[in-house]
């Protein structure tokens, strides 16, 4: 098998929610609490950290080598951990064809607006299969090398935008507005907690993990810092009411710098840029969708060291996790208003559900598997 490093498995995690960062945020965030919004990655925090403390403890307690398909197992035993683990795979190919959905409604929308959004989706959805084909080792190097692009050139666009924050767009700010607050914090929730989530599942590959809970606490300090520049810089430029009214405000925001406008078609190049997190977070989805189905098959999935079109050990599973990915990306939110309801309402919902009550509800099982066990003898 070949192993990440810890550092390349926080990158992993920092650049696929780039992708979900730019989709929710701010809109959402400013629909909720207005020009108080800016405040959304703050009031978040708190709850992040408790989340943080409990991975921590969790899989400081667990042997190296251990991810979340193979913990599933260990909590709940053959049976019902395999029924779990199916589950998950379930999800994960949904999320992967709802990214790729999203990823192509995007370039539609901001670049190409009479093309199809089908080309957008197949195209992306066999690169994603390719790497999905590969090792994790190699999507963590991949990772390390698109995230200073991608990141460098959303904090250039951020630091660009700055001078043109309003203070009326975005105080004053009382305590009246800590309800609004309390639920704008739900997508930063969504977003951040997802980033922490996936990323379990290739805890695994992890070589010398050591402590956890001091690189959670940062990387946590690293991503509300960058929500709460985010929605400051483009809720403090357009105003909350208007940027509920935009489809991507972060790029909408690129089309208005006067730097940018000054070059022909910059906006569509930063927007092309962001196809590398949904390439990055869709080949994870493949990748772990069909980790978890040959593990729940008997299979043990640890060497994929060899060439892409090796299949022994149930590898050629990867190809029907990708068709599925391709098939739901091809069906999904037929329209934009279909889309914008998965987009708001059902997958944040789903993601809230797993990110924060898996790993809880799998402790609980493990204790009542124990107790029935005992009520047996």
């Amino acid at each position: 098998m070949k192993h990440i490093t810890i550092h390349q498995w926080f990158v992993m995690a920092s650049l696929l929610l780039l992708g979900p960062l730019l989709r929710l945020l701010p809109r959402l965030a400013a629909q909720e609490a207005g020009h108080a919004a800016w405040l959304a990655g703050l009031a978040a925090l708190p709850l992040l950290i408790v989340y943080a403390v409990f991975l921590a403890k969790l899989w400081g307690s667990q042997p190296e080598g251990t991810g979340l398909p193979e913990l599933t197992l260990t909590l709940l035993g053959e049976r019902s951990g395999k029924g779990v683990l199916l589950l998950y795979a379930g999800y994960l190919v949904f999320y992967g064809g709802f990214i790729l959905r999203s990823g192509a409604a995007r370039l539609v929308v901001g670049i190409y607006p009479q093309a199809s959004a089908l080309p957008f989706v197949w195209s992306m959805g066999l690169l994603c299969l390719v790497a999905a084909l590969g090792s994790v080792r190699s999507l963590g190097r991949c990772a390390k090398l698109l995230l200073p692009l991608v990141g460098g050139i959303l904090l250039l666009t951020l630091s660009l935008a700055f001078q043109g924050v309003e203070r009326e767009n975005l105080v004053p700010v009382t305590i009246r507005d800590l309800p609004a607050l309390l639920r704008a914090s739900l997508p930063v929730l969504d977003v951040v907690g997802l980033g922490l989530f996936l990323p379990q599942f290739f805890l695994g590959c992890v070589e010398k993990r050591g402590a956890l809970l001091p690189r959670y606490l940062r990387w946590l300090g690293v991503q509300t810092g960058l929500v709460t520049l985010l929605i400051f810089t483009v809720v403090g430029n357009f105003g909350a009411a208007l940027v509920t009214q935009f489809t991507h405000p972060f790029f909408t925001l690129v089309r208005n710098l006067v730097l940018f406008r000054s070059f022909e078609r910059m906006e569509a190049l930063v927007i092309n840029c962001w196809v590398f997190p949904d390439f990055l977070l869709v080949s994870l989805c493949v990748y772990a969708a069909q980790y978890c189905l040959r593990l729940a098959l008997g299979e043990q999935p640890r060497d994929d060291s060899g060439s892409r079109l090796d299949v022994r050990g149930k590898r050629w599973l990867v190809f029907p996790c990708a068709a599925a990915c391709l098939l739901l990306g091809s069906t999904l939110g037929s329209d934009f208003i279909r889309l914008r309801a998965l987009s708001d309402r059902v997958v944040p919902a789903l993601n809230l559900t797993l990110c924060y009550l898996t790993l809880p509800l799998l402790l609980g099982g493990e204790k009542i598997r124990k107790r029935l066990g005992k009520k047996e003898r």
